[in-house]
């Protein structure tokens, strides 16, 4: 038997035992498409086609052969049903066995986000992990409509997620657009902590303890760092401020139910939700040209975004193994930065990209090493 044939031989039984419930052309095909993502740094399959037989070692096969082979990865319906969700929890399995929550992967961060797609504007409400400056997706719903999420769309990210990730004892990070007294107690109830930002004048009627608002907004305003409490349907929350000259009322205002630490402490927290390294950031800014995909049914949108998420969480975890190695960068404003998590493991696995025997060798070895079984629906 040829070298390349026993590599092949073996990669089938691992990924039998790690996917028992998927066959190996998907794994091989979704790590070909993962390859040519990262490698060619686009999604648009016209221009990855060209590229397909110097991967898999077979430059005889005509480009429009491999473009059929790529688009019917997407319009396989049962691929819609439920590959993405076996990709996704693949890759927080990952994240999972990366991060220690002791010195990170402490924080989640909800936002919305508008994506164009083609000629098709999606919007979607996300959640992410947060882990030394980098903010990794976890799970998103689309919302059928622009403009703010409503209570029950955020109850079912979170629920959604929390079937493939414990959230509890983690800190919810969001900005003043994520709140309301049925939203709060969900949180608290949940198990989950959470420092949400809040507009001048919300819950002040509401003050219960420590200072009364108005000082507390006076002491802010002067850059110092007040507190007090405010009763929401029976529950006691944390209501920190302090100044910011960039908001128009020059203030900061935190609700929280953690009562650990100093004010200080709940600031600085919530300020990491400023200073993080974004999927999308490096995607778009990186030429991966995400509008020029060519899609617009959701449902290949959606399997499309797995792939690019796990494609970016490899990187990632790759580029947290080798944290040691990643510099720290000066800022024009003081203090420092770290050189890209992301792009340190990209660098490192690029030569891989190059051979899909490789390449799905790398994967198979170096993540997960338990089984991940998701049937299908």
């Amino acid at each position: 038997m040829k070298k390349k044939e026993k590599i092949y031989t073996q990669l089938l039984d691992k990924a039998k035992k790690m996917f028992p419930d998927t066959a190996f052309h998907q794994m091989q095909n979704t790590c070909l498409l993962l390859s040519l993502i990262l490698l060619k740094e686009t999604i648009n399959l016209n221009k990855l086609k060209n590229h397909v037989g110097s991967i898999l070692g077979n430059t005889e096969t005509l480009a429009a052969s491999h473009y059929r082979r790529l688009t019917r990865y997407f319009d396989d319906g049962r691929n819609h049903q439920w590959l993405w969700k076996l990709l996704l929890s693949y890759a927080i399995k990952q994240l999972i066995e990366t991060l220690d929550r002791r010195t990170g992967g402490k924080y989640l961060v909800m936002d919305g986000t508008s994506w164009n797609f083609g000629l098709t504007k999606f919007h979607f409400l996300t959640l992410s992990v947060l882990f030394k400056g980098v903010s990794i997706p976890i799970f998103w719903i689309e919302l059928s409509k622009k403009g703010h999420s409503n209570l029950n769309e955020r109850k079912a990210l979170i629920k959604m997620a929390g079937l493939l990730y414990d959230l509890r004892g983690m800190t919810l990070l969001a900005d003043r657009e994520y709140k309301g007294r049925a939203w709060f107690e969900f949180l608290d109830n949940r198990g989950i902590f959470f420092a949400i930002r809040l507009a001048l004048g919300d819950y002040k009627k509401e003050v219960t303890g420590g200072i009364v608002y108005s000082h507390l907004c006076k002491k802010a305003r002067k850059g110092l760092r007040a507190e007090t409490t405010v009763n929401l349907a029976g529950k006691t929350y944390r209501l920190v401020g302090t100044a910011d000259a960039k908001d128009d009322n020059g203030l900061l205002l935190i609700l929280s139910n953690r009562f650990d630490g100093k004010p200080v402490k709940l600031l600085n927290i919530y300020r990491l939700r400023w200073k993080i390294e974004t999927m999308f950031f490096h995607l778009k800014s990186n030429g991966f040209s995400m509008e020029d995909m060519g899609m617009t049914e959701p449902k290949k949108v959606r399997l499309l975004v797995a792939l690019i998420v796990l494609a970016y969480v490899l990187c990632v975890c790759q580029g947290m193994r080798e944290f040691k190695k990643i510099r720290r960068q000066s800022e024009k404003h003081g203090g420092y930065s770290y050189e890209s998590i992301f792009r340190k493991g990209y660098g490192s696995l690029a030569p891989l990209f190059l051979n899909i025997v490789l390449f799905l060798d790398y994967v198979f070895s170096n993540f997960g090493k338990k089984n991940i079984r998701l049937k299908p629906k």
